[in-house]
Formats: C-alpha cells, structure tokens, sequence
C-alpha cells in the first residue's frame, strides 16, 4: 500500500459551459463534495495505466493516476491510496481480488479503477476465457460498499499495430478480444453498473475512439486538438503519457460530478495543463519511470 500527499492544483480554474458533458452547478470549492466524505480515503486500484508505466524518454517526472487524482481535488481530502499495479496482467484474477481486499481494507470512500476490468477482457486465453474472468472483476467491485469509477473497455486494435523497441507490439493481436465479444463485454458492464447505487463508467471507449479518428473535441474547458493522440498516448498506443493520466483522471471525475449533484465542479481542478504540472512537480524520479518502478518494459510486453 501506497499513500500520497495532497498536492492541490495551483488554482480552481473557471468552469467554461462548453463541456463534452453537462454543464456544472456553482457551490463554493472549501464545501464541495465535503458533506458527502467521498473524498476522505480515495483509492486508486487498476493495472499499467494506473500505474504510470512509461517508455517516454525526458519525462520530468514518474506519475501516476494517484498523482493525477491529488493534482485535481482542490477541496480538502485525504491522502490517495495507491494499489494499481502495471503486473496486474500476471495474474489477473489473484491482482483482482487483492486490489478489491485493500480497498476495503482501507474503508475506501471512493475507488477509481479506470483500466481495472482491462486484462480481464484482453490479454491470454480464448473469448470464453475473457468472459468468465469479466464476470470475476464485476464479482470483485460488488464487494465494495463505496463509490466506484470504473471504466469501459476501449478498442486497442491499433496498439497490436505499433513496433516498439523490444521487437513487437506491446499488446499483440492474439491478446485482443473479438471486436463483437468487446462489445457485449460493455454491454454488460453498462447492464451491471446500472443496477448498483454509486457505480459510474468512466467512456475510455468514446474518449480514446475520438482521439484515434483524430477529431478535435472539447471537455471542460480543455480544447483537445486533431493531433491529441499523441499529446495524450504514448508510442506503443497502449499507455498514457502524464498529459493522457490526466485527462482521463478528469474526464472520470467529470462522470462523478455530472451524475452525483451532491459534488460540485469546484472540487476539481479542471485545467487539464495545470494538473499535468502538478503531478510533474509531486512525482518521483523519473529514473523511475522506465527502471526502478516499471522493471523492464519487455517484462511487461505481452508475447504473441
């Protein structure tokens, strides 16, 4: 278990109406989301992408979703606790039900989990494979009392596409589930999520589909232009860099804030810039980022 300080954003930036999503309600920053105590113990569990791996080279410094989530609340909070961890695909359903303990555990109040139903869609084994251990992850989250982001599964054909460094494609064609078992794959999450209280899908789907049409888009105020794809995704097409931890962390919280009315727009820092910085100046050693925190990237490459 990992825990780390609050790190506000430099400032609440100004909520613009031009939003991907619906338009937020004013309340003051010092109250927001207070009353509910969502924000006392959050934790972070998930695989790579929560993480932080990274293969990028001058990277100022190593951060993560945790990172993310610190540099975004800018109403008081407890400290984020980390347990995603970039080996999850290793052993997907033991990692599965470790994260879940710990939240508890931690008597999480919230839990974010952007790509923890990820290896249980991709990765080794047949559909049929994928799809039971699908049912074991929703399995995993029903255990938690708490509120839960959790996101959908993307399509990552074109991560099978990419040569990296270490001789092949990062997730290889054979880990990818069929494009029809994907889809009925969401289609349950989406089933399951709207039976249970406090449970919200963060469209990782609809946000990386847009990036990889190379559409430009807005949400919150950010303008993410036709090249976003490589502001926000590493090479391997497979894992964020800190500008995409971050605009994925935003657009989960952007989820939590349009649905709970209880939870102002002001708790979040919503300058998609200023919470890169912030994470940049609370990381750890960039080393890090490729070595002491990762292990070695061919490690992690899924082989074919």
């Amino acid at each position: 278990m990992a825990e780390r300080n609050a790190n506000l954003c430099p400032m609440t930036a100004i909520i613009l109406l031009a939003s991907l999503f619906l338009s937020p309600v004013a309340q003051d920053a010092d109250s927001a989301g207070a009353s509910s105590g969502i924000f006392d113990r959050p934790i972070v569990i998930g695989a790579s992408v929560s993480d932080g791996f990274s293969m990028m080279r001058g990277q100022k410094a190593r951060v993560d979703i945790s990172d993310a989530v610190e540099a975004a609340l800018v109403v008081e909070h407890g400290s984020v606790q980390h347990e995603a961890s970039m080996m999850f695909f290793r052993n997907t359903r033991g990692s599965a039900e470790d994260q879940v303990t710990a939240a508890i555990e931690g008597d999480a109040t919230l839990v974010i989990g952007v790509d923890y139903l990820f290896w249980m869609a991709f990765g080794r084994g047949d559909d049929k494979e994928r799809k039971a251990r699908f049912e074991f992850g929703l399995k995993q989250l029903e255990r938690l009392d708490c509120t839960i982001l959790v996101g959908d599964l993307p399509d990552m054909s074109a991560a099978s596409k990419v040569t990296t460094p270490f001789g092949g494609a990062m997730l290889p064609a054979s880990s990818l589930p069929k494009e029809k078992t994907r889809k009925a794959l969401n289609k349950r999450l989406r089933a399951w999520a709207k039976k249970r209280e406090n449970t919200y899908l963060v469209p990782l789907e609809k946000f990386l589909g847009r990036l990889h049409a190379h559409k430009s888009f807005s949400f919150r105020g950010n303008k993410i232009k036709k090249d976003g794809l490589e502001l926000m995704m590493q090479s391997d097409l497979l894992h964020t860099t800190p500008a995409g931890t971050a605009g994925i962390t935003l657009l989960a919280f952007d989820v939590l804030v349009t649905t709970r009315k209880d939870i102002s727009p002001t708790a979040i820092c919503w300058d998609l810039d200023e919470v890169v910085e912030a994470m940049e100046a609370s990381g750890g050693d960039p080393e890090d980022a490729t070595r002491k925190k990762t292990g070695d990237p061919e490690s992690l490459r899924i082989a074919g």
